[in-house]
């Protein structure tokens, strides 16, 4: 499997949620990659501004494998920012 992220250390798929941990030493952070959204959502070629930031808001509600790029957040309204904030369910792992 093609762990994605510099630091990945494993990658744990469920269904099409990929579960990537990430970090070295002490510092370890898991991502969840919905890939089943990404496939089906690509970023259109040479997108403007308010496409992106629609694209990435759609991206904040349905996948959690990055966060809203700050170069965006300058240009969002006060209820875009509560959506950022608000961001994605993340789904249940269980942990045995």
């Amino acid at each position: 499997m093609n762990i994605p992220g510099q630091y990945a250390q494993a990658a744990v798929a469920f269904g099409d949620i990929l579960l990537v941990l990430e970090g070295s030493g002490l510092f370890h952070r898991r991502v969840f990659v919905n890939r089943a959204w990404h496939r089906e959502h690509k970023m259109p070629e040479g997108a403007k501004a308010k496409e992106r930031i629609g694209w990435h808001l759609e991206h904040t509600r349905n996948c959690a494998c990055r966060p809203f790029p700050k170069g965006l957040m300058a240009q969002l309204s006060d209820e875009q920012r509560q959506q950022v904030a608000d961001g994605v369910e993340r789904p249940a792992v269980a942990s045995d």
